[in-house]
């Protein structure tokens, strides 16, 4: 069990810093590319944000994450290994091929699909999953809604199509 804690802990370091090496530009990028600040100095502000962000806005989306989505009692050591593992072999791959992602949805796609295989259906709950997917399909159709780049008939068709799609998602959940 001890060694399974300190594979643990450097899985989890080796994650956060390829969160931090894969989704931070998207944080500095605007200050850098603006020359509002230099590079140094836009990597300070950032990193003191995140280290911030926690004790300043508190924790309520990881609790959101941890209790609303998981049953916690059933949950074993190995899901989480195994999800840290795809999670940085997925993040590495992306970086690698310049794919972009979310490392956000990394890691909740990884831990769904690790405790599914380790503790069972039964320790996932599905009204947090459903609360979760609704709002990651929301967040990538509002992309459809301010996307200046596309042509305005496919503007107008995906939009409407990203509607009901999320009506019918809605209906048949609720």
């Amino acid at each position: 069990m001890t060694s399974y804690l300190i594979i643990l802990v450097i899985l989890i370091l080796v994650y956060a810093f390829l969160n931090g090496f894969h989704d931070s530009c998207t944080v500095v990028a605007t200050m850098i590319a603006s020359r509002a600040t230099s590079t140094k100095i836009a990597l300070v502000i950032a990193a003191i944000g995140n280290l911030a962000g926690p004790f300043i806005l508190g924790t309520a989306v990881a609790k959101t994450l941890g209790e609303g989505l998981f049953n916690l009692y059933a949950f074993k050591i190995e899901a989480i290994l195994f999800a840290l593992i795809s999670a940085i072999a997925w993040s590495l791959l992306t970086w690698l091929f310049a794919i972009p992602s979310s490392s956000s949805h990394t890691i909740i796609g990884a831990m769904i699909g690790a405790s599914i295989i380790f503790n069972g259906i039964a320790s996932i709950k599905l009204a947090g999953l459903y609360k979760i997917i609704i709002f990651l399909l929301l967040i990538e159709g509002l992309f459809l809604f301010h996307n200046p780049l596309q042509k305005r008939s496919f503007f107008l068709n995906a939009k409407k199509l990203f509607i009901l799609f999320v009506i019918f998602i809605i209906y048949t959940l609720f």
